[in-house]
């Protein structure tokens, strides 16, 4: 029996908070992935609608499951069986050996709705889990296109919660190429995401279907079209909103960042890769922390961004609107900074990038 390993702890990404002061549920830490398990056999999955906004559909490119396929009854009468059909939305594949649907496949079980537990109880254990994953052993990866059946045999308990990640190549951080199932993710990513109840019968087989959201690759190039009051030189971020007014707990949908940028230039630029979950509309907020002075909420002193204050409310301005064809897996935009955030006097302004 071949054994798949996955490191235990694959790491958060924090999305900044930036037009009001948000509070802890709006700042989306993606859940861990599931634990080293033994792949092809009995484990615990995860289920649940992956709603985002789109509403994008099983993917054509796959196979659809068989909603009428019977799953057959557990081997021991007394327990019962879950037969998972995994439904990815429709992508359009790349040959970028991270784009290209061949990975690491984690499907998990819990007893709770909330896996990820709490400050004091800590993560939950799954009660089991498929992994496949090719890496290790020079096995075969997972293949979006062609995903089988996932069976869970012997569970003892009338409801689970099943959770899925599909690792497109091997980024060990959650990025683009990464693929979620079992979480609604019509709000955006939450820090407590809630998985759905499946229940079962003693003695029967269950058939349940999980669709499951793409993190697709967002490339932005960031421009700066107003003077700063610092030197244009700092850490660079994209938030991806859900509303042009994101309002102080607003639905976030990617992010990314670049750790030190130099826009001191006159037409000088910085890329940001950033990932997006669903295909949009969305509204991208760039931001330079020119002074480097972030870590609390709200948008930091000297900062340049992209905000229409002109009305009652602020809001992200239509240029910052991006959306793309509902199978893309990649998409670029360009986004300028217009708006500066005010600062009282203070230090000068020491940081500098290369």
């Amino acid at each position: 029996m071949r054994r798949f390993f996955l490191a235990s702890s694959l790491g958060s990404l924090t999305v900044a908070c930036a037009l009001a002061a948000c509070g802890d549920d709006a700042t989306p830490i993606p859940a861990q992935a599931a634990d080293a398990a033994t792949a092809g056999e009995t484990g615990p999955s995860t289920g649940e609608d992956a709603g985002v906004p789109g509403d994008a559909a099983a993917s054509a490119d796959t196979a659809p499951p068989d909603a009428g396929k019977p799953c057959a009854p557990p081997a021991d009468g007394t327990k019962s069986a879950l037969c998972i059909d995994l439904a990815p939305e429709k992508i359009a594949f790349q040959s970028a050996p991270d784009l290209d649907g061949r990975g690491a496949l984690y499907v998990s079980l819990y007893a709770t709705a909330l896996p990820e537990g709490t400050p004091d109880a800590g993560p939950a254990t799954p009660i089991a889990t498929y992994v496949v994953d090719g890496d290790p052993d020079g096995g075969s990866p997972a293949d979006l296109r062609s995903l089988g059946e996932v069976r869970f045999d012997g569970i003892d308990r009338a409801r689970v919660y099943a959770r899925v990640f599909f690792v497109d190549g091997k980024q060990a951080e959650i990025q683009a190429g990464w693929w979620f199932g079992g979480m609604n993710l019509s709000k955006g990513l939450k820090k407590d995401i809630p998985l759905n109840a499946i229940d079962l019968v003693k003695g029967k087989g269950t058939r349940y279907t999980i669709p499951m959201v793409a993190a697709r690759r967002l490339t932005v190039t960031v421009t700066r079209a107003i003077a700063p009051i610092g030197n244009a030189q700092g850490p660079v971020s994209v938030t991806v909103f859900g509303s042009d007014i994101p309002g102080a707990n607003p639905d976030i949908y990617g992010a990314g960042a670049l750790p030190c940028a130099n826009l001191a230039a006159p037409g000088s630029s910085a890329v940001v890769t950033a990932y997006v979950i669903g295909p949009g509309p969305y509204w991208l907020l760039p931001l330079l922390d020119d002074f480097g002075v972030a870590g609390g909420a709200g948008l930091p002193a000297g900062a340049l961004t992209a905000i229409d204050f002109t009305g009652p409310t602020a809001k992200l301005p239509a240029s910052s609107r991006t959306s793309y064809a509902m199978d893309a897996y990649s998409a670029t935009q360009t986004l300028s900074l217009t708006s500066l955030i005010p600062r009282p006097t203070g230090p000068a302004d020491a940081l500098t990038c290369p």
